[in-house]
């Protein structure tokens, strides 16, 4: 039998349901900033309806070796309005805060989770948006492992 070949998995979607599931619990339990949000990897093209609230989970990729891999991560909350943008730099503190406590990999997630640690993350930052909404941003780095195909 040929050795396994080994491919880094999507983190972007694992992300993606991760965040569904915990923001909504969150939000259930009474944490209002975060109450309402689409996750997505993509913001909708400009004749798609915007949701109230969007946090947008992109994946900068990074250097790869045979085994592990670092990964950029960026973290956009988007919702309310540029007069007042406390829940938006709020929820991005959660979603920060959140990242550390992502499970140890190969816990049976379905998608897979490969974030095997968490190195750091920066942010919330306010930034400038052209829609009438606010924007915050922050970014993580994490590495990843390889699964086995």
């Amino acid at each position: 039998m040929a050795d396994p070949l080994l491919v880094h998995s999507d983190l972007e979607t694992f992300l993606v349901d991760w965040y569904r599931t915990k923001l909504a619990a969150l939000a259930t339990a009474g944490e209002t900033s975060v109450a309402g949000f689409e996750v997505d990897r993509v913001e909708p093209s400009d004749d798609s309806p915007f949701p109230e609230w969007l946090l947008v989970i992109r994946d900068d990729s990074g250097p790869a070796e045979l085994l592990t891999a670092e990964r950029a991560l960026g973290f956009s909350v988007l919702g309310g309005n540029q007069l007042d943008p406390s829940r938006a730099k709020r929820a991005c503190a959660i979603v920060l805060g959140l990242l550390w406590t992502i499970p140890a990999p190969d816990g049976g997630e379905v998608p897979r989770n490969p974030i095997t640690s968490v190195e750091g993350t920066n942010g919330p930052y306010l930034v400038a948006e052209e829609q009438d909404r606010a924007r915050a941003y922050g970014t993580g780095t994490v590495t990843v492992t390889p699964e086995a195909l």
